[in-house]
């Protein structure tokens, strides 16, 4: 278990492992920069990382709407996946509509990255925080 008072382990901080339910919070763009920044030390500051997060971001775009997929060993994979036409309801008349075909694009996290969140977030209900980094 991670102690409140102790500093969370490197890659918690990027990936945000450290909090309890409560503390959950949206992280932006401008966050994960800041994360980024501070992990890495003094040999990089905002203005170096914002072009890298940038372009990974616009090679994550590019490479799904061309129909590719994007596989990060132990972190996960984007790819686009296809929704079936089917035949939904108008919610206001109840009448049937058609709904076509669509491409979505979805991410798969890899089995590694899922026993952290579980492991980050499996003591959300004690209130006990941990740091899925530290303990593997």
């Amino acid at each position: 278990s991670h102690d409140r008072d102790s500093p969370p382990g490197p890659y918690s901080l990027v990936l945000g492992l450290v909090h309890t339910k409560a503390e959950v919070k949206r992280m932006t763009k401008a966050d994960i920069v800041e994360q980024i920044v501070i992990a890495i030390g003094p040999r990089v500051d905002k203005d170096d990382c914002v072009p890298v997060i940038d372009a990974f971001l616009g090679s994550v775009r590019d490479a799904l709407a061309t129909g590719d997929s994007i596989q990060l060993r132990g972190f996960g994979t984007f790819e686009v996946r296809r929704r079936r036409a089917r035949q939904g309801r108008n919610p206001r008349s109840g009448k049937p509509v058609a709904i076509p075909v669509r491409y979505v694009p979805v991410f798969r996290p890899s089995k590694h990255f899922r026993r952290l969140v579980e492991r980050g977030h499996g003591s959300a209900l004690t209130g006990e925080r941990t740091s899925a980094v530290e303990n593997p």
